[in-house]
């Protein structure tokens, strides 16, 4: 019976010591290490002064040094998040404890990097330079791979790292914009911010970087990159400069805008867009004569109009001299 506890503790421990060396550890070598994992404990040894015992979580397995204080949450069944304290003989000398609080994190954008977890060692993944690493026994979805343009919903554990994943396709697509900022709080690579920008609030995703002219107060134009989640990637500024031209023709078609789409309208066969969420005169329809002043915004979109003259020909509308030369004055 001596002989084979002899044998049982030899396996424990040689199967520690493999287990340390897969994880990047050098038991015998000067020193401590430490090692962070979470899940549910399948076996539990409690050391006593004299004994050492044995603590198992999914694939880590560790023998706990005789001595070692060790929480009474720790039992079988118990999901826990567990930093240990591992000396150079490869025993837990200190052990940490705490509960397996779990928060999720969505982000979109293209995996620059991807390392998968094992059963034995950590993993690590970079998307859109938010950088993660993967809890060790942590499994992706095979559409999560290096260069895939994703929305990927993490589950982080309690040392932040990611325990789960779900993903999607990220489809992105651009939205121009022009007004004054209201309100900004920039995002991080650990939350989402938010901008407010010509009366309109958009939600900034997780590691969205925007140009430093991005700021409370600023009357800007952007063109804003959105996610498949409707979240703001990334995008760029300009100054709002407007300007104001003088048009006359006959209205060949017109295109109303939506609050989130541009319009277009076309006289005399030359196409401007009109700014989302603008609407023209109720005289300006398809087939009519008119003279306008147009007030165009830093993409060249139509964001205010005033009706100067209207006719039922070209010559009542611009004059016998017909169509006058655009004129444009630019205002800030």
């Amino acid at each position: 019976m001596r002989r084979r506890r002899m044998i049982s503790a030899i396996s424990v421990l040689t199967l520690t010591a493999s287990m340390l060396l897969a994880l990047g550890f050098a038991p015998g070598v000067a020193g401590a290490t430490e090692l962070r994992f979470c899940g549910k404990v399948d076996v539990y040894t409690r050391p006593t002064a004299l004994l050492a015992g044995t603590l198992k979580v999914g694939p880590v397995l560790l023998v706990l040094a005789p001595g070692a204080d060790v929480s009474s949450r720790v039992e079988v069944g118990a999901n826990l998040c567990f930093d240990a304290t591992i000396n150079a003989s490869g025993k837990v000398t200190d052990l940490d404890v705490r509960a397996n609080a779990t928060s999720s994190l969505t982000v979109c954008g293209v995996v620059t990097s991807l390392a998968r977890a094992t059963a034995s060692a950590t993993g690590s993944i970079t998307i859109n330079g938010v950088h993660r690493i993967l809890a060790i026994g942590s499994d992706l979805p095979a559409t999560v791979r290096q260069g895939a343009n994703l929305c990927v919903d993490f589950t982080l554990n309690a040392f932040g790292q990611v325990s789960r994943a779900t993903a999607r396709a990220n489809a992105t697509s651009t939205l121009n914009i022009c007004g004054r900022v209201t309100a900004f709080a920039a995002a991080s690579n650990t939350s989402t911010g938010s901008l407010t920008l010509g009366g309109r609030t958009f939600r900034l995703a997780v590691g969205a970087d925007l140009p430093a002219s991005v700021r409370a107060g600023a009357n800007l134009c952007m063109a804003l990159e959105l996610n498949a989640l409707g979240q703001v990637s990334g995008g760029s500024a300009r100054a709002n400069v407007t300007t104001t031209v003088t048009v006359c023709g006959q209205v060949n078609a017109v295109v109303a805008a939506t609050a989130t789409s541009d319009g277009r309208l076309v006289i005399d066969d030359l196409p401007r867009s009109i700014a989302a969420g603008e609407r023209l005169s109720a005289q300006v329809r398809a087939g009519a004569f008119v003279r306008l002043r147009l007030t165009l915004d830093a993409f060249g979109r139509i964001t205010d109009d005033v009706v100067l003259a209207v006719g039922v020909s070209r010559a009542a509308a611009c004059g016998s001299g017909g169509a006058p030369s655009p004129s444009a004055s630019p205002s800030a």
